[in-house]
């Protein structure tokens, strides 16, 4: 892990996440309300980051499954849920993209990508790598973009590591026949 990664990991355990996502996962689970859960935002997603980075799988896997993947989205996000789901599975993955994304579509579409790449066994994940680095530099340093997330680079407010490529990476360890360990960036620098 990057010392982003683990300094991530450290401020995140003080504040007991692991209990309130299972709170979380069992009341959508035991929800009389499912149509409060029918659709989901890239808010939402990026909650996948705290298990997957903490290093509970399972928790990954029930809160991708029992949630994500059963939300509606956006076309972008769409991908990009599938995309985590096929390398949960360890299955290849063709992602439908958009024929002319927009802003930020162009950054995020580039995990969806790396996701591809992972899902499907390329040995060689530099080139999607070293694309997200470049889009990630780019967007850090444009003051036009004005994403409050905190997790997405931006120049108002910009991010000093990519927290978003770690969990994608961490995610591919969540296929069955992969270890504990999350996949390696194979071709990387």
């Amino acid at each position: 892990m990057s010392s982003g990664t683990e300094d991530y990991v450290a401020q995140l355990e003080r504040f007991a996440p692991v209990e309130a996502l299972l709170s979380l996962l069992e009341f959508v689970e035991s929800s009389e309300f499912p149509a409060l859960f029918a659709s989901c935002s890239a808010d939402d997603i990026d909650i996948l980051a705290i298990p997957l980075l903490l290093g509970r799988k399972d928790l990954a896997r029930r809160y991708l499954e029992g949630f994500l993947l059963k939300s509606s989205l956006r076309r972008v996000w769409a991908s990009y849920v599938q995309g985590l789901g096929a390398m949960a599975r360890g299955v290849p993955f063709e992602p439908s993209l958009p024929p002319r994304p927009k802003g930020m579509e162009k950054h995020w579409l580039l995990y969806v990508r790396l996701m591809s790449a992972l899902a499907g066994g390329d040995p060689d994940t530099c080139s999607a790598t070293t694309a997200i680095g470049v889009s990630f530099q780019r967007c850090n340093s444009d003051k036009r973009l004005t994403e409050t997330s905190h997790i997405d680079p931006n120049g108002t407010h910009p991010v000093p590591w990519d927290l978003r490529l770690a969990y994608v990476v961490a995610a591919a360890g969540l296929a069955p026949n992969n270890s504990s360990k999350p996949t390696p960036l194979r071709g990387a620098a």
